[in-house]
């Protein structure tokens, strides 16, 4: 095997061993182990809506009071992956399957609850995509960039029906 083709196939190994860390580091609500063991000081969020999180420290606040408040617990499982190497590390676009509960408790429709993989029950899952940039770093990598997109209308309407929010503010 060429170094070349070596190279790629030890970077592709080392993202998606760091994908699963993060991943579990995400869901597990590990603010501080995100921000300091996998961003880069100046990390950039984009979220579904186009609007950007400079920083570090605006990315997981984004992350866990905005983008995950709604939900008390969820679950990223991966369904696709794709890292290809860029001049300063890698990128990797990820598809995934983002289970979730709500955060307020609600009469659920009887069948309604979803599953997972695993037979974990969740009130809802929607498809997410995912662009992670990473970069080289001291011999490791640090998250330079994440870019979010997501249908949010099940949670919604789920919110909606919970009395989590009110059709009013979907106008503001």
């Amino acid at each position: 095997m060429d170094a070349r083709l070596t190279a790629l196939l030890f970077s592709s190994i080392l993202l998606t061993l760091t994908r699963e860390q993060y991943t579990h580091a995400i869901d597990g609500k590990e603010r501080e182990k995100v921000k300091n063991d996998w961003m880069d000081p100046d990390h950039v969020l984009t979220r579904s809506t186009g609007q950007k999180d400079q920083g570090a420290d605006a990315s997981v606040g984004a992350l866990y009071n905005e983008i995950y408040a709604p939900f008390a617990k969820w679950s990223h499982v991966p369904e696709q992956l794709v890292a290809y190497e860029v001049d300063d590390g890698w990128e990797m676009i990820g598809l995934a399957m983002l289970y979730w509960t709500l955060a307020v408790p609600g009469k659920q429709e009887s069948g309604s609850k979803v599953k997972d993989k695993e037979g974990n029950e969740w009130d809802g899952v929607t498809p997410a995509s995912f662009v992670f940039g990473y970069k080289k770093v001291d011999g490791g990598i640090r998250l330079k960039k994440t870019e979010i997109t997501a249908d949010p209308t099940a949670a919604v309407v789920g919110m909606l029906k919970r009395g989590m929010m009110k059709p009013e503010d979907l106008m503001k």
